[in-house]
């Protein structure tokens, strides 16, 4: 999930009349604006440019994004609480307003798709003999034929829903006999009740009726405890988005450092998923239960202890109906080979997702064995878990061997998810089934070589290597450069606030969700708004989420990225920072051109 902030111009001519202070600071040309500011250090704007441009955007967006749902829950718990109305009609309240909402989440058609799920999963659960193997097996081919068959686009808006939605199903199949099925009204008032079928978490029919019938009550301690997961939602959101963001940009090509904190970029985003979920629910049902514990995997004794603890209602899940119902026939190894790759199936067969999830599920197994056996040998506590204080190993956890045994392995583990989240960090900046074409920047300092996305901006990049080809480029300085932001070229007049498209116009954005500001090196058009687009264009300096979707991305660096550290480094103007010497593209040269090609 990313959040953008609403950043004004990239360029001093592009800029809006109702910017802030702050945009004033960096885009105007009227010095006596900017007389307040000139005693502010660098640190000081950047803190600020964070906290007006990506952390109060993220917090604002998500709130109001979310707050159709907050309002539902809050106002269906006081129904519960202070009314005499039937459970009966509860329930029809709670399941008419829940498809109320999915629709203005995801739109008519999936909510009509998920709704066909939940009626045949209904019909096959009527089926007593057979419904423990054809209800998970179904789930499976329609789970298949998500991945294989639907627009990935249309597949990964509701694959969060849907997976919830298919844990509810498989959940039900086994704790209900062919005595106590609920009716039809219940069944699809628990498997949509909005409170857990947007973003989690999973619970059973059992948790949702006693939500229904108030079993679990309301008090000022578990009030406060629900605010404060609202709290934890907010600040692993704006760490995620913003704060790690602006660390990567200093520990970038620092071995395992630049590595960790875009895993940990990863996982944040995860914890606000579960804080927020964990959050949404507690306010519906008050009640006090856990979604994810953040410490056991920022610090993980095993990897057993991250598998345990990333989703423990998923893991609840997953032991319950996975692994304990095979265990027994099939021992463990097999037990749990099946149970990640459940998992991998909830989570839609995506391939990432697969090896991340095989790859988790191998690494805690070699290593509990390993550590099961060399505990068991030296009789010392350096199990995957820790023992009780009145354990039989000779060698307890505090005798210093077995605290430096304990820590290589929170160590090696630490190491592992650093790995492991690149794996989607790699994803989130993969540039797939685009047309590519190389182009190189000769500019006074060295050279910068960039790789076009033809087919997903393919005006923006028309434009650019027409440009590029007639020697537009040719002599511009870099006229705005920002360290740890961006750095702005492409003005022949060199002041800022010139530049033409090839059409002599402006020319209309275009955005691909594949496309982020996820990385250095990602070059992007400038403009002063929707639909202006010119010949400007900036290169980032680092990760800017607050960017995506409203500066086109055309292209980024594969090359030169020695010349970027040289220009970041130039100072600058503290008023414009404009650099204090020009620095020049010299020429340009195109390697190959497919546009030029498919139009001769």
């Amino acid at each position: 999930m990313d959040f953008s902030g609403d950043w004004s111009s990239l360029d001093t001519y592009y800029y809006d009349p109702y910017d802030s202070e702050i945009d004033d600071f960096i885009h105007s040309d009227d010095y006596d604006i900017l007389k307040t500011y000139e005693i502010e250090s660098e640190w000081i704007f950047n803190i600020k440019n964070m906290f007006f441009h990506c952390m109060m955007p993220s917090v604002i967006q998500t709130l109001s994004r979310f707050s159709p749902i907050i309002l539902n829950c809050i106002l269906f718990q006081l129904l519960c609480l202070k009314t005499n109305i039937s459970t009966k009609n509860l329930i029809h309240v709670n399941l008419a307003t829940s498809l109320g909402l999915l629709i203005n989440y995801f739109g008519t058609w999936v909510t009509f798709y998920l709704t066909i799920i939940a009626l045949v999963s209904f019909l096959l659960l009527n089926l007593n003999k057979f419904k423990k193997i054809l209800i998970p097996l179904a789930c499976l081919v329609h789970l298949f034929y998500g991945q294989l068959r639907l627009e990935r686009d249309v597949w990964m808006s509701f694959r969060g829903a849907e997976m919830i939605l298919i844990m509810k199903i498989i959940s039900t199949s086994f704790d209900f006999e062919s005595t106590n099925i609920p009716d039809l009204f219940s069944y699809l008032s628990y498997l949509f009740s909005i409170n857990t079928s947007v973003i989690g978490p999973w619970i059973s029919y059992e948790n949702f009726s006693n939500q229904i019938t108030m079993k679990s009550g309301a008090s000022l301690s578990k009030l406060k405890n629900t605010i404060s997961y609202l709290g934890y939602a907010m600040i692993t959101l704006v760490c995620s988005n913003c704060l790690l963001s602006s660390i990567e940009g200093y520990v970038q090509n620092v071995p395992f450092l630049e590595m960790y904190f875009q895993a940990l970029s990863f996982r944040q985003s995860n914890y606000f998923i579960c804080y927020l979920s964990q959050f949404i629910f507690n306010l519906s049902q008050m009640d006090d239960s856990l979604v994810i514990r953040q410490i056991p995997i920022e610090l993980p004794r095993s990897m057993v202890n991250v598998v345990t603890n990333w989703n423990l209602p998923m893991h609840f899940w997953l032991k319950k109906y996975v692994f304990q119902n095979l265990k027994k026939k099939f021992g463990i190894f097999i037990s749990l080979f099946v149970t990640y790759f459940v998992s991998s199936a909830i989570h839609g067969f995506d391939p990432n997702i697969i090896l991340v999830l095989f790859s988790i599920g191998w690494f805690a197994y070699v290593e509990f064995e390993f550590r099961a056996k060399i505990s068991d040998k030296l009789s010392s506590c350096i199990g995957s878990r820790e023992c009780k204080d009145k354990c039989s190993h000779f060698n307890k956890k505090t005798r210093f061997p077995v605290k430096t045994m304990n820590s290589y392995f929170y160590l090696l583990n630490i190491y592992h998810l650093a790995y492991l989240g690149q794996i989607f960090y790699f994803e989130n900046g993969q540039d797939t089934d685009f047309w590519h074409v190389s182009v190189s920047l000769h500019t006074d300092i060295g050279d910068i070589k960039l790789e076009l996305y033809c087919e997903a901006a393919p005006k923006a990049c028309k434009n650019f290597l027409a440009l590029c080809a007639s020697g537009y480029y040719d002599g511009c300085v870099f006229h705005r450069n920002i360290k740890g932001f961006i750095v702005q070229t492409g003005d022949p007049s060199n002041t800022g606030k010139g530049g033409k498209s090839i059409w002599g116009d402006f020319f209309e954005d275009e955005f691909d969700e594949h496309l982020k500001h996820s990385k250095r090196g990602v070059v992007s058009m400038a403009n002063k708004g929707s639909n202006t687009n010119g010949s400007q264009f900036f290169i980032s300096y680092s990760k800017q989420s607050n960017l995506d979707m409203k500066y086109t991305i055309f292209a980024h660096v594969i090359d030169g990225f020695e010349t970027l550290d040289e220009l970041e480094k130039i100072p600058v103007n503290e008023k414009n920072y404009r650099p204090n010497y020009d620095i020049k593209i010299k020429n340009v040269t195109i390697h190959a051109n497919p546009i030029a090609e498919l139009e001769s």
